[in-house]
């Protein structure tokens, strides 16, 4: 695949996939593979991004991850021991 990232649009676009001939059940696992496989490299690195979601065969042989800021909740949103 190469990789053709887009950092404004924090979009990775994958070309050729080597799995776009697959159909049914495969398709959908060979994308859910990628999609844990980015979900981990992610989670290994420090940074601020997370995988939003992955958008297989938006062409026919291109794929598209789309990432996203990480959301961490703020002292504000944790309840008080009061509130229990």
């Amino acid at each position: 695949m190469e990789p053709e990232p887009d950092a404004e649009d924090l979009r990775i676009s994958l070309a050729p996939c080597p799995h776009y001939r697959m159909v049914g059940e495969d398709r959908a696992i060979a994308c859910g593979i990628h999609a844990k496989i980015v979900r981990d490299l992610l989670s290994q690195v420090p940074g601020p991004l997370e995988l939003d979601r992955l958008q297989p065969y938006v062409e026919a042989t291109r794929c598209q991850i789309l990432l996203r800021e990480h959301r961490c909740r703020d002292a504000a949103d944790t309840p008080d021991a009061d509130d229990r």
